[in-house]
């Protein structure tokens, strides 16, 4: 059996959700079942992420690296390093470096957010406008070019470098707007979308048949279930699929009738795409059912394993006035209202204090 864990990118600054999946990730493969951490977009930020989480790396698996066969090798490109020879004057900072050309085009380096490691290079003709923006990996590979109309500055073409040759993968996007994806099979065929969630389905359908062929059964735990509804729909191999509800599937909780989450009006309304819903509570499954008595619902909660749960400290023994804040710092989180109240309470008994987990 293969498992694979869907969202859409690996943000350097996790959420809770995207936290859940690479712990689900990890306590699968733990207990010897094949688990990937699966995304699609195209973040080139995600790798500097991975570097907390080294131990995920052999088991992430995103669709852009996998359609262009990218390496898992590394020599990351220094920007203060780059040299070419007709440099008139050279402007460098934390957001980047500007070189001026004698020619009179100017080359702008764009670094990641270690403020170091080249990913974006951008060429600017003399008259000012955008020509060509070619785009790197933390690992010093170049993933792409981009190619600019030199009559509107629009962005009209995006070939994607592969490690084999020819080129492997495009997209072209029309004066509407519109972006279609090219893509060209190790066999000389090509695939033609109309959409990236078209081209999400072919990618799922290709880790389908590959596992098939293998002789293993493929499931799909769906984390981000807006991002992938559409591929999921779009699929022709047959797949086991899970959505997991990480949150309240109605706007309002204390409406289960009510309008639904957006997060999971698809999946809910196309129920019959998926063997099963995972939410947190019983409460929740038995709201499901009520709305949807065919659906099947498990009740996962929220919790530690019981063999990672810390032992209790009696209350004689713990620290007077401590509150402790549990949370992602993230400006949803509104901890910077809760220090203001501790300090407000502190104010009033100068034992209390806070600690931030």
């Amino acid at each position: 059996m293969k498992i694979y864990i869907l969202n859409d990118s690996f943000y350097v600054r996790r959420s809770g959700l995207d936290n859940a999946g690479i712990l689900r990730t990890k306590l699968f493969n733990k207990h010897g079942l094949q688990t990937q951490f699966v995304t699609y977009k195209l973040d080139l930020n995600a790798r500097f992420g991975l570097e907390t989480v080294a131990e995920l790396t052999p088991n992430y698996l995103n669709m852009y690296e996998e359609l262009m066969e990218r390496p898992a090798t590394s020599n990351p490109i220094d920007i203060k390093t780059i040299m070419l020879p007709n440099i008139a004057q050279d402007y460098i900072d934390e957001n980047g470096r500007e070189l001026h050309l004698t020619d009179g085009q100017t080359i702008k380096l764009q670094p990641g957010i270690d403020h170091k490691t080249l990913l974006l290079w951008t060429e600017i003709a003399a008259n000012g406008q955008t020509t060509r923006m070619k785009f790197f990996d933390p690992r010093g590979q170049q993933i792409g070019t981009e190619y600019f109309s030199p009559d509107d500055q629009q962005l009209y073409l995006r070939e994607f470098v592969s490690t084999t040759t020819p080129t492997k993968l495009w997209t072209t996007v029309t004066a509407t707007g519109q972006t279609t994806y090219r893509f060209r099979t190790a066999d000389n065929q090509e695939h033609m979308f109309d959409s990236e969630a078209a081209l999400q389905a072919f990618w799922l359908d290709e880790l389908v048949r590959q596992n098939t062929t293998a002789g293993e059964e493929t499931v799909f735990i769906v984390d981000r279930n807006a991002e992938w509804f559409d591929a999921l729909q779009q699929m022709t191999e047959p797949a086991r699929k899970m959505s997991v509800l990480h949150n309240t599937h109605t706007i309002d909780p204390q409406q289960v009738m009510g309008p639904l989450n957006e997060n999971y009006e698809a999946v809910l309304n196309h129920q019959e795409l998926f063997e099963r819903f995972i939410v947190s509570s019983d409460q929740q499954a038995a709201d499901v059912l009520a709305r949807w008595p065919k659906a099947t619902v498990t009740a996962i909660p929220v919790a530690v394993l019981p063999d990672q749960r810390p032992v209790n400290t009696p209350f004689v023994e713990r620290e007077v006035g401590l509150v402790a804040i549990v949370s992602r710092i993230a400006p949803e989180k509104n901890l910077t209202e809760a220090v203001q109240a501790i300090h407000l309470a502190h104010q009033q008994n100068d034992m209390i204090h806070a600690e931030i987990w």
